[in-house]
């Protein structure tokens, strides 16, 4: 079998040309195209099949592997103070915005754990929507209300310009220090 000459097949396409036009630039054209994506399905199909037995190897090896069932040890809670302490501070939260004349729509409360500093933290999420004036009267009971609490995130916004209801989305926290094990008492 003698290797294909290229000029042969230039002549074929010119002589092509030459007698068809544009059609049989358009019908060469598409030709070209269909083999492309003939060959781009045939590629995909291929790597298709072989993700599928690589899915199913690895199906079939979880199967088989046993599953450990995760349990949480008790000794992973939070070293949260008491009760009333932390209900407390959501209580002082609540009256400082009372006294401010500004009911929160909505207030979330969470505790995190911040290992590496030694406390948790305490934080009370709430959005407001009044007047900026009645806002600022709300921040500044805040902090009066109790010089731990900072405010840790505030976020305002209006819905249109001239418009003179602010909503704020506040988050309020505090560092709760964790209760000291007997050897780590100060003398």
């Amino acid at each position: 079998m003698g290797a294909v000459d290229p000029r042969k097949l230039v002549w074929a396409l010119n002589r092509g040309y030459l007698r068809h036009g544009a059609v049989f630039v358009l019908a060469v054209a598409g030709a070209v195209v269909a083999l492309g994506l003939m060959l781009s399905l045939a590629l995909d199909a291929l790597r298709l099949h072989r993700t599928e037995q690589a899915l199913s190897a690895r199906l079939e090896a979880l199967r088989a592997a046993p599953q450990a069932i995760a349990q949480q040890a008790p000794d992973d809670a939070l070293p949260l103070p008491e009760l009333s302490q932390r209900f407390h501070i959501n209580r002082r939260i609540l009256d400082a915005l009372s006294s401010a004349a500004v009911a929160p729509e909505q207030i979330r409360f969470k505790f995190e754990n911040v290992d590496d500093a030694g406390f948790v933290r305490q934080t009370a999420v709430f959005t407001l929507k009044a007047p900026w004036s009645e806002i600022a009267k709300a921040l500044a009971a805040l902090q009066a209300s109790d010089r731990s609490l900072y405010i840790a995130r505030l976020r305002l916004e209006r819905e249109q310009p001239g418009d003179p209801l602010v909503t704020a989305e506040l988050q309020v926290a505090v560092a709760l220090t964790t209760p000291a094990s007997e050897g780590d008492q100060a003398p």
